[in-house]
This record gives C-alpha cells, structure tokens and sequence, in this order.
C-alpha cells in the first residue's frame, strides 16, 4: 500500500494530498486516513442536520447479535444491514427517528476464535422525541430482535451524547483495522470484501447530499478537511517508499509513472 505519496510541504508540516491507497479494511494506513476523513465529514454532517432540525439532542445507540463463525461473517453484516432498515419502518421505530449515520464495527475474540459483528448508530433526535415517542432500552431491545428475526434477547443500548464526541465514536468504530491473526488475513478481506460499514439514512442522508460529501468510506485520497487553503503547485513534492530504509524518501521532482 501506498509506494509513493503527493505531499504538499507548509510551514510546520507536510501533508499528503493523493496516494496509491490499497483501502483495505485490514490496512492500518488506509484506516487512519479513513477514520480522519470520516471525522471531518461528519463533523460537517452534524452542523447541517441541527442547521435543517432546530433543537436536535443526539442519541448513541448500539445493536448487537451473539458472536458467529468467521464463514457466516459476510452473510451476518448482511443480515444486520437489512435488519436495521427493517427496524426503522414505521411498525418499528421509524416514527421516533428521523435519521441516522449508521456504522458495522466488527471484534475478534482471540480466546473463542469468534467474530462479532453489532451496529453503532448517531439518531438525531427532535424535540418531540422526548415525550411520545421516546425509546426506552427494553423498546430498542425487542424492536430489533423481532426486525432481526432473533430467538433470544440481544444486547443493545441507548444513550445521550453530545455531537462531538458521538461523531468521534462513530468514525473510529466504522473505519479502525481489524487485529487479525496473519494466517486469516485472506479470509477476512474476502469476508470483508464489498461491503458497505458506513450508512446515512433520513435527514442525516438529505445533509450529505446537500453538503455533496463523498463517502468517507471509501474516499479517503486527498485532503480530510475542505476548509484547509488551496495548495499552491510549487508546493508539491513527490514521496516514494523506501524498502531498505522502511521510510518515504523525497526521490523525484515529478509524479511517478
């Protein structure tokens, strides 16, 4: 992953503006750029939907299903994003929460061998959530076993935040690498391979297509924070990787072929 770097050189620091990103799931430098990205654009994202809904009082809420095998990874996402749409249908919960950003973390126990794939979600809820139509954990619990089609009662939970440190929990839970153990890394990017962790539904989808952001799961070349000045040309230099000395080393005037 990334054999050379476009960086631009300011007063105290360079910065990377494109690279040859392998994006990954498993890659620690893919995940970094990634989790940044993510950061600032729901840091955005949040502004706009309390901008579009006066009075927005955010929600942290986690969903989870038992542990399975690594075989039923791919399968187990899949059912937990479609399970999660079905909860918010109006017979569910979809008159409590008029949008969400939605992401999939998945752990790995070292001691069981078991994988555990849950849902971590930011609801921006309005004013009017606090009386009829609020959500008491025992609600979330049985809502989503029945949208989930669950023999068993699951873990879930339901809390107040404020916008910053959610955005921060939802950005590091969706885009942070997998410890994985090296003789399963091909396993898990296929299991991995083609999913989508990050999802925006609601007033939260309305403010991203009106802030034109890009997915930040998977849009992570280029600058992270769009507020940043526009970099001159003769300020870019061009970074290649150095296998010898395990570091990028200014090697040419020009960008590689």
């Amino acid at each position: 992953c990334s054999k050379w770097l476009e960086v631009a050189k300011g007063e105290n620091e360079y910065r990377v503006i494109r690279t040859q990103a392998c994006k990954s799931r498993l890659c620690p430098w893919c995940a970094q750029r990634r989790s940044r990205r993510a950061y600032w654009s729901h840091r955005a994202l949040a502004k706009k939907v309390e901008e579009m809904q006066p009075g927005t009082r955010w929600l942290l809420v986690t969903v989870t299903i038992r542990s399975i095998q690594l075989h039923q990874l791919y399968a187990s996402i899949r059912h937990i994003s479609s399970s999660w749409a079905k909860m918010l249908r109006k017979r569910f919960l979809g008159a409590s929460w008029p949008g969400y950003i939605r992401s999939i973390e998945v752990t790995y126990n070292q001691d069981t061998g078991l994988w555990h794939p849950h849902i971590h979600a930011m609801i921006p809820a309005s004013p009017s959530y606090w009386g009829r139509n609020y959500i008491s954990q025992a609600k979330l619990c049985e809502a989503w076993a029945k949208a989930a089609g669950l023999a068993y009662m699951p873990i879930c939970d339901i809390r107040p935040i404020y916008s910053e440190g959610g955005i921060a929990e939802i950005s590091k839970y969706a885009t942070k690498p997998l410890v994985v153990p090296p003789e399963l890394l091909i396993d898990v990017d296929r299991q991995l391979l083609g999913l989508r962790l990050l999802s925006y539904g609601g007033i939260c989808r309305e403010a991203k297509k009106a802030l034109s952001m890009p997915d930040p799961d998977t849009a992570i070349d280029g600058t992270e924070d769009n507020n940043l000045p526009p970099i001159p040309a003769t300020a870019t230099e061009w970074w290649l990787w150095n296998d010898s000395v395990q570091a990028y080393l200014n090697a040419l005037p020009q960008a590689p072929p």
